[in-house]
């Protein structure tokens, strides 16, 4: 990942080794753009809380979360987003929290990482890091706490900026401390940050409540997912015209999708020689 923004190669080669950063996190935006079908994601764009998200003049922080149930594109949905900002010349920040890797699940890693991408973005910022790497302290090693009063409260929050940095958060509920991260969160509530917050998670009553709570300090709303069945009708029908499919076998797996797909995927239909047809995309 380029660095260009921060001011000197001294800097960004102090900030790199300060915070152990290893991966790209194009690596992971690569993929899940990859995946993309053609006329998908395109609703979100037109949604009036995203556009009031982005839009916004507010000085202090905004979140928004999109809860959706498993198998709706919501990685997917999220690379497209931070593809979106980058379009349109807005500082984006972006992590996906990864189930089975520990690395990618760790709140250690995401906020080292976020420090990074952000300090890329914000001279300033990096350059405040790169006088931490004097101190000794091991943020590889550090308590999540520890490393938010550092690397955010202590550096990022006092600084006073007027445009927004967004950070599009994907697989909240995959983090290994969803609700620790939450409850830091609450502490950005300052006038001279206008921080723009996408949290894109599976639904969960816990999640649910820890945004409730957060929704006490920092501006939070919940962004519908009903839409992201628009995704999946896209998705099925690209499917149905590769395996060049009969309208029959259309038809029939489109009233299946209607009447299931809401809930999470569309699951395939009966065809004339009575096999089969199952759909399914694994972490989409």
């Amino acid at each position: 990942m380029g660095c260009s923004v921060v001011s000197t190669e001294e800097v960004f080669r102090k900030i790199k080794a300060l915070l152990n950063i290893r991966e790209a996190p194009e690596d992971d935006l690569e993929y899940f753009l990859g995946r993309r079908v053609e006329g998908s994601c395109e609703w979100i764009l037109k949604n009036n809380h995203f556009k009031s998200w982005i839009e916004g003049t507010s000085q202090t922080p905004e979140i928004l979360w999109l809860g959706a149930l498993p198998g709706t594109g919501k990685s997917v949905l999220s690379a497209s987003v931070i593809q979106h900002l980058r379009k349109t010349g807005l500082d984006c920040s972006f992590y996906f929290f990864r189930y089975g890797n520990q690395t990618r699940t760790s709140l250690n890693a995401f906020l080292r990482s976020m420090a990074y991408q952000t300090a890329c973005h914000v001279p300033s910022y990096g350059r405040r890091l790169a006088e931490l790497s004097d101190n000794g302290f091991n943020f590889e090693k550090g308590e999540s706490r520890m490393l938010w009063q550092k690397l955010f409260t202590q550096a990022l929050f006092r600084a006073n900026r007027n445009n927004p940095l967004y950070w599009v958060i994907d697989g909240l509920d995959e983090s290994d401390s969803p609700e620790t991260l939450l409850s830091l969160l609450s502490s950005t509530a300052s006038p001279n940050l206008p921080l723009r917050i996408l949290f894109v998670s599976r639904k969960s009553q816990t999640l649910a409540m820890s945004f409730e709570r957060l929704s006490a300090s920092i501006k939070t709303q919940h962004l519908s997912s009903d839409s992201s069945v628009l995704d999946l009708k896209i998705y099925v029908d690209k499917e149905m015209n590769f395996m060049r499919a009969t309208p029959d076998l259309k038809k029939t797996c489109h009233f299946n999708y209607h009447e299931h797909g809401k809930w999470q995927f569309s699951l395939g239909a009966s065809c004339s020689q009575g096999s089969y047809v199952v759909f399914y995309r694994g972490r989409y």
